[in-house]
């Protein structure tokens, strides 16, 4: 089997569209493995195999379909042994492993938590919010794993690095502080920095971003770019404060569901894309957030249940 054939079937056998018999050859080529040359993987091939590994352990999904993807997970390990595999590629599997031993902290709507990791750096998770760890940080790198957005504060290691993935971007870093918000309902992954020196990758390109700078990656089209920012009122929410110049509706949305445990509705296909400065402070309750947004930006607004409200012209 070449290399070329292996990638294909594995990649068809993980989206659950291989054939029987495509099946089948997979099981044949683990058990003959020895008689085959190793295949190896770019680093962007092996985050994917690791990624989609993870998610079927993790979830239990299909799971007549998990042993033979842990064969396979098995059949790199096994070759990585032999000093065949890819360094890359043992890493990626190795990670799958390793994360079943990751802590992981949560947050609901309206809750702000501080965590020290096992490496001493502090961690603010806003709301809405999950962060993935392992118990202890072994190996050159300390990789944590972030849905929604948090505050950084790194403790230097130069040695081993610091990496968050949040979606589709890596961030990497020695010791810093910075801000990385990646919410799934948001179309842009916004990373700023307020101390140090970060690298964001994402879709193969990658950025060095700098204090009161952030880099944005665009969902929609893998756009990744950077920009000026107020560092301090990009992670104002630590204290309840927002602060937005030029920024989505559906941004604004998503501050204010976490920062008042609500869940709000915008009405209209384009309204959500509408673009607006605003802003809001600890002390100031919802019901005059959205007055000023009445006011200031032609939004009306109503309360479907005292925790439901909708946005709409």
């Amino acid at each position: 089997m070449d290399k070329r054939t292996f990638e294909e079937l594995v990649g068809k056998y993980l989206a659950g569209e291989a054939t029987e018999a495509e099946k089948a050859l997979l099981d044949q080529w683990y058990d003959q493995f020895h008689d085959d040359p190793a295949f190896p993987l770019d680093d962007a091939a092996a985050a994917r195999m690791e990624s989609e590994l993870y998610s079927r352990i993790r979830t239990g999904r299909s799971r007549v379909r998990i042993l033979p993807v842990l064969r396979i997970a098995a059949l790199w390990v096994l070759v990585a042994g032999a000093g065949v595999l890819a360094y890359t590629q043992r890493k990626a599997i190795f990670s799958v492993f390793n994360r079943e031993k990751a802590a992981t902290l949560a947050t609901a709507r309206g809750e702000i938590k501080k965590i020290r990791l096992p490496d001493g750096t502090e961690v603010w998770l806003n709301s809405g919010s999950t962060l993935q760890y392992p118990e202890s940080f072994e190996g050159d790198v300390r990789e944590v794993t972030l849905e929604g957005e948090a505050f950084f504060d790194v403790q230097q290691a130069p040695a081993r690095p610091f990496v968050v993935r949040s979606g589709p971007v890596k961030t990497e870093v020695l010791g810093t502080s910075f801000n990385v918000r990646s919410y799934a309902a948001l179309g842009e992954v916004k990373v700023a920095v307020s101390t140090g020196k970060v690298m964001v990758s994402g879709h193969e390109r990658q950025v060095t971003v700098t204090p009161n700078r952030q880099a944005v990656y665009h969902r929609s089209d893998s756009l990744l770019q950077t920009e000026e920012i107020d560092a301090a009122a990009a992670a104002g929410w630590i204290k309840g404060d927002y602060a937005f110049r030029d920024a989505t509706l559906a941004e604004i949305a998503v501050a204010l569901e976490n920062r008042f445990g609500v869940s709000i509705r915008i009405t209209g296909a384009k309204l959500p894309s509408k673009r607006m400065t605003a802003g809001f402070s600890a002390e100031d309750s919802l019901a005059s957030v959205l007055e000023n947004l009445r006011e200031t930006a032609g939004l009306y607004y109503k309360f479907d249940r005292p925790d439901a409200v909708v946005l709409y012209e």
